[in-house]
């Protein structure tokens, strides 16, 4: 990941071209600051393109023109001719100081035999596409993914998809756990729908359970919002920090692995 850390730390210098003064920073922050309750921004520098500053707070980044009057926001500042996402490249950095913090003692974790890449998945147990990524788990492994789950039950706390995330983490073999909810869960998908089809009455399979233990479910959703994610799954999070929004194929999320170990040793 060498030649992508330069990188940034390139397009991070290449966007402090000018010191910003006080009295610049002022008419900048004029009219986004009130709307975040006064808070310091993280940095301002001057983007790429002329007039135009980028304003970090966190995972909130803004384009504000010279005067501070015109603001772009929720937008991607996008580098044509080097093909690069300028904006994705600023808030990878920020995700991957998260997820330096995250211990995997808290997470539920495939790992490989030996580990040539590491990637931190967002899902939830209910989840359709959740399910068919981790059947596809062997292929990642036999490529060296280490693959560390966070838990999202997207239908909020205190809900059965929350008690069977909770029901994982407390359990004595969490991957084993994990594989077995998820194909409990996909198997009463199929009798819900087979049911309406049929009239018939589903007759659902127990979800999992296990003896309620502290756990770090509503952590990991609070981590999802404090990295500025939307409430979905499954998410991939690079270890750059770099984000993969929905579901990626097995075969295709190593070929992007690989591809990016490549170029981080030429």
């Amino acid at each position: 990941m060498f030649k992508r850390f330069v990188f940034i730390v390139c397009v991070l210098l290449s966007l402090n071209v000018q010191a910003i003064s006080d009295k610049e920073k002022t008419t900048l922050l004029k009219y986004i600051s009130p709307a975040l309750d006064g808070k310091q921004p993280d940095f301002i520098r001057q983007s790429p393109v002329p007039d135009l500053y980028v304003v970090v707070y966190g995972f909130n980044v803004f384009y504000v023109s010279k005067d501070g009057r015109y603001v772009f926001e929720q937008t991607s500042l996008l580098d044509l001719k080097d093909n690069r996402d300028l904006t994705e490249d600023l808030l990878s950095v920020e995700r991957k100081k998260v997820l330096d913090t995250l211990e995997d003692k808290n997470m539920v974790v495939y790992e490989p035999k030996k580990t040539e890449h590491v990637i931190t998945v967002y899902t939830d147990v209910d989840c359709p596409y959740c399910q068919k990524f981790h059947n596809e788990r062997e292929t990642l492994l036999e490529s060296g993914v280490k693959l560390r789950y966070m838990l999202y039950p997207r239908s909020g706390a205190d809900t059965d998809s929350y008690h069977t995330a909770v029901a994982v983490m407390c359990s004595q073999d969490k991957k084993a756990a994990m594989t077995e909810a998820k194909a409990v869960a996909a198997h009463n998908s199929k009798i819900y729908v087979s049911s309406k089809a049929t009239g018939v009455e589903p007759k659902y399979l127990p979800q999992i359970e296990a003896p309620d233990c502290e756990n770090p479910i509503k952590d990991h959703m609070e981590t999802l919002h404090e990295m500025g994610l939307e409430v979905a799954t499954p998410q991939i999070i690079l270890s750059d920090g770099e984000l993969l929004r929905g579901y990626v194929p097995a075969p295709k999320l190593v070929e992007i692995l690989q591809a990016k170990q490549k170029e981080s040793k030429n």
